[in-house]
């Protein structure tokens, strides 16, 4: 599967759910809803205030379902919890200015099926897409997912999610 292909089946179960559990498989009932998408130049504006260049399958994913809720038992839980560029900027910019160290680090959403933070490592090579465990101390992130070899490419995790159902969230 591609990411194009991903993208537009994310898309029509969110047209198809409207937030509420519909039948993906045979099974399998969940809820999708997408809030707004956004244009390259609301993007850009993360880039432009977090100095960080983003991914071109998260301008795709930003165009295409944006901010959203995936792979839930309801619009506001379960599975992956993408926000609005506004609500990056501000969530990061937050996280930066309460724990030292976390400058280095731009959130996009969180897993609400465990209350972890989803984001890229700023300084951290490619693959550097991850959900942050809220069991490890923030400054640990990077040496942790390191050692778990959790590194992603966001592009491969959409993928991934679309094509296991959603049992490839976390």
């Amino acid at each position: 599967m591609e990411l194009a292909e991903a993208l537009a089946q994310l898309q029509a179960w969110c047209d198809q759910s409207r937030g509420e559990p519909i039948e993906i498989a045979p099974g399998v009932a969940l809820a999708f809803q997408s809030r707004s998408v956004f244009s390259e130049a609301s993007v850009r504006q993360i880039e432009m205030q977090l100095g960080f260049a983003l991914p071109f399958a998260y301008f795709e994913f930003m165009a295409t379902v944006g901010e959203s809720t995936l792979f839930g038992w309801s619009p506001s839980g379960g599975g992956p919890f993408f926000y609005h560029p506004e609500q990056v900027i501000d969530v990061t910019q937050t996280w930066n200015e309460a724990e030292p160290g976390m400058g280095r680090f731009c959130f996009v959403g969180e897993h609400r099926s465990m209350g972890d933070m989803m984001g890229f490592c700023l300084d951290h090579p490619a693959p550097n897409f991850d959900i942050f465990c809220h069991e490890y101390p923030p400054d640990d992130y990077v040496t942790v997912s390191d050692e778990l070899n959790s590194w992603r490419d966001f592009g491969s995790y959409i993928v991934g999610m679309v094509a296991s159902f959603g049992k490839d969230t976390l």
